[in-house]
């Protein structure tokens, strides 16, 4: 088969497996053509280039690579700043944009699926169709990029907000790579927060590298300046997107897409991205209405489609309520105390900094065809830097907000208020037994989402930093002059430590420090054993704890005697 691809003033036959354009290789990312920089005159003769399978085909047919530890594949839109304007404070994601519009999405195959939606989440098939367990993450090669399936139709993304600068990927050489300041860590509490208020998870999707390394808001020349390493993990983080956004339309016909970002702008606001410009914001209600101005909005689906089953009692909402009323996402956040924009209170920017949304709203929310509709949330910084308290209520506020906006402005009830395991306390641990079936072996596998902080930050081991996360506690029997190995799988940053039989911080503290297993570090996506040799026998309880109540996830823990 031979497929014809005209990028204007070239067009190339491009053969299935190898190609040249303009002397230059194409290949495959993930299932996604990636094009030169600049398409020329082609040419035959190129080396083989393997197609690599779409990576939802790869988890689930080979199911031993799904697993806490991680799924290891190794097979321009700018966010436009439409006025200029003078930045305070720190400024991870607000100085410099480019300001030039660059609206051809090359890379858009939308969700595309619009299957029988009753049941379940009012509209909503009753349970997931992808494969995927809810709430345990998947990895792309050597975890750069994390993926967190869920049960909502709502999918969050962080592009920005991490901070691994592996050597073996160059640095990039042009455009912005400041990071969003702890952006990562709110994606994580919010999600946290609506699985606590539903008992269902969002999808997530977190890019891990740093913003030197990879810019997954980028089309990919940009993104990732031809490092093969950070080209794979951009094909990863959009097809994990890809992946969360069919699910979500196969189960529900429309969903919401939401790009979590930072800015630092003087007006010192969160920004909310609908893909329109600062002047057409700036416009009234009865402009916003118009289909012009709808075809141009990342919620187009929302308010121009009529869904396959409509809830009991919902009617399409005006794009102008979406946008900025009372109970729009803007709307709803400053209502509770967050300075927003578009809301009631602030309709428009006016002549102020605003981002309208960049590459990953374009490609993911409805502008551009599709059921799945995008924003991009530029948080002010400071509302979420300045302190872990202070981005633990901004990140519960928020979440309480998209929770609001979408029950109401969707239809969806989303689910019920879970309440924390009673193993979140140390005086209710669980109580795991030795089987004698399983040849001196037990494993747990348990999530830390809606535990609680018991002790705040009096427990540290010894160690410089306390074990300040939310936790979880088991109790087991052990033998004197016997060697155990615990052996721990994680998605989040986890720090593990056994205590003999006590609950209070100065003792476990002592009793963690004194036996060796002394709350290490298990980075997220490591499959990590310590092995330990028991000198009293008896009652012992571990816990699997963190050091930020922004970490925390699904984890496996086997026990056993080596």
């Amino acid at each position: 088969m031979t497929t014809t691809l005209d990028r204007g003033d070239s067009t190339c036959a491009l053969k299935p497996g190898s190609w040249r354009c303009g002397g230059l290789m194409m290949r495959y990312v993930l299932g996604y053509l990636v094009l030169c920089s600049s398409l020329g005159a082609c040419s035959g003769g190129a080396a083989e280039v393997p197609v690599v399978p779409a990576l939802a085909d790869v988890a689930r047919d080979d199911a031993s690579k799904v697993h806490p530890g991680g799924l290891d594949v190794t097979a321009s839109d700018a966010n436009q700043l439409d006025t200029a304007a003078t930045l305070d404070g720190v400024q991870p994601d607000a100085a410099g944009e480019d300001t030039a519009s660059k609206d051809v999405i090359d890379e858009n195959p939308g969700d595309g699926v619009q299957g029988d939606v009753s049941g379940g989440i009012a509209g909503c098939a009753a349970s997931p169709t992808f494969g995927y367990a809810p709430g345990k993450s998947v990895f792309g090669h050597k975890a750069w990029i994390q993926f967190i399936p869920g049960e909502l139709p709502i999918i969050f993304s962080a592009p920005h907000g991490g901070y691994l600068k592996p050597a073996e990927i160059k640095d990039r050489v042009t455009g912005l790579k400041n990071a969003d300041s702890y952006t990562l860590e709110t994606t994580l509490l919010v999600a946290a927060a609506l699985f606590r208020a539903t008992g269902k998870w969002p999808h997530v999707v977190l890019n891990r590298l740093h913003r030197s390394k990879l810019d997954a808001n980028r089309e990919i020349v940009e993104a990732a300046q031809g490092d093969e390493l950070a080209e794979q993990a951009w094909g990863e983080f959009h097809k994990f997107i890809d992946v969360a956004k069919a699910e979500v339309a196969a189960r529900c016909g429309r969903g919401l897409y939401i790009d979590m970002h930072a800015n630092a702008h003087a007006s010192k606001w969160t920004e909310f991205g609908y893909r329109l410009t600062t002047a057409q914001l700036n416009k009234d209600d009865s402009a916003l209405n118009t289909a012009a101005l709808i075809a141009l909005s990342s919620m187009r689906a929302l308010v121009s489609q009529q869904p396959t089953k409509l809830p009991l009692g919902w009617t399409k909402p005006s794009h102008a309520k979406v946008l900025r009323s009372a109970t729009s996402l803007g709307g709803r956040l400053q209502a509770v105390g967050f300075k927003s924009v578009p809301s009631p209170a602030h309709p428009g920017p006016g002549t102020a900094a605003y981002f309208r949304g960049g590459y990953n709203t374009a490609r993911h929310g409805s502008q551009k065809g599709g059921s799945i509709d995008g924003v991009q949330i530029e948080t002010y910084t400071k509302f979420i830097a300045t302190s872990a308290a202070g981005r633990l209520a901004y990140s519960d506020n928020l979440a309480k907000v998209i929770h609001g906006f979408v029950t109401d402005t969707y239809g969806w009830p989303l689910g019920e208020k879970i309440s924390a395991p009673s193993h979140a306390t140390c005086a209710q641990a669980m109580p795991l037994t030795w089987s004698p079936s399983s040849s001196g072996k037990l494993s747990v596998s348990d999530n830390t989402v809606a535990a609680t902080n018991e002790f705040g930050k009096q427990v540290t081991c010894g160690g410089a930093l306390a074990v300040d996360g939310p936790q979880l506690y088991y109790t087991l029997t052990l033998k004197a002059g016997v060697t155990y190995r615990f052996r721990l799988m994680t998605s989040f940053p986890t720090r593990l430590y056994l205590f003999e039989d006590t609950c209070t911080p100065a003792a476990i503290s002592a009793s963690c420090k004194a036996n060796g297993l002394a709350a290490p570090l298990i980075k997220t996506g490591e499959d990590k054993s310590f092995t330990i040799k028991i000198k009293k026998g008896g009652l012992w309880r571990i816990a699997v704890d963190s050091v930020s109540d922004a970490w925390l996830g699904h984890f496996q823990l086997n026990i056993d005697v080596p």
